[in-house]
């Protein structure tokens, strides 16, 4: 069914969590949460700003229901309840840093002797791994998800690896995965480009 994307006058709110919000409010953490860039420069330079409308119909276009302010609380507490019910991110985009990187974990809380591991399969064909326990690693915050406790753990991965596409895993009382992705700081810009001493122009292509 076809959802409208204009909005009544008013300050209607509705609570979502522990915080109360005008639906204007609701629309834009929605589509904040979504990736949906509130604004934007135009090829002249020009700043833009995305209407409720727009972002109504962007949200709508990828299969959220925006037709009432319940819905929107809905979807919002479903998206940002979703990290918390993986685990782990299906996909995992990190800077190749020889002193590693951080990764964010949701993991369930079962007392303090509890152990896990992470495995990293590197596309190359090497295996890195190690023990860690969750309660020796920074908790930012913790949730109730679906009757259980879980934690927000970042955890330093203090290991060396090449630039490329890996398989990222992560074990306990369950195993997840994800595809971890390490990339350059920068791209490469041939020797006779790297240089500051005026402005270089070309082409360029999206691949």
């Amino acid at each position: 069914p076809a959802v409208s994307c204009c909005w009544p006058s008013g300050s209607e709110t509705v609570r979502t969590g522990i915080t109360s919000m005008p639906r204007e409010g609701l629309l834009d953490r929605l589509a904040s949460r979504a990736g949906i860039e509130p604004s934007y420069f135009d090829i002249f330079g020009r700043w833009h700003e995305a209407s409720l409308e727009t972002k109504a119909s962007i949200l709508s276009a990828m299969g959220f229901d925006v037709s009432s302010i319940q819905s929107l609380g809905a979807a919002i507490t479903a998206k940002e309840e979703d990290s918390w019910r993986r685990s782990l991110a299906p996909v995992v985009v990190k800077t190749g840093d020889a002193a590693g990187f951080d990764l964010d974990l949701f993991l369930p809380v079962n007392g303090p002797s509890r152990y896990w591991n992470w495995e990293i399969a590197c596309e190359s064909g090497e295996t890195y791994q190690d023990v860690f326990r969750p309660d020796d690693h920074p908790v930012l915050t913790a949730r109730e998800i679906d009757g259980q406790r879980k934690e927000h753990v970042r955890l330093t991965i203090r290991q060396p690896l090449p630039i490329g596409y890996h398989r990222l895993r992560i074990g306990g009382e369950r195993a997840v995965e994800a595809q971890l992705l390490l990339a350059p700081r920068r791209c490469y810009v041939p020797p006779h480009l790297d240089v500051s001493d005026g402005r270089r122009w070309g082409v360029s292509a999206h691949l």
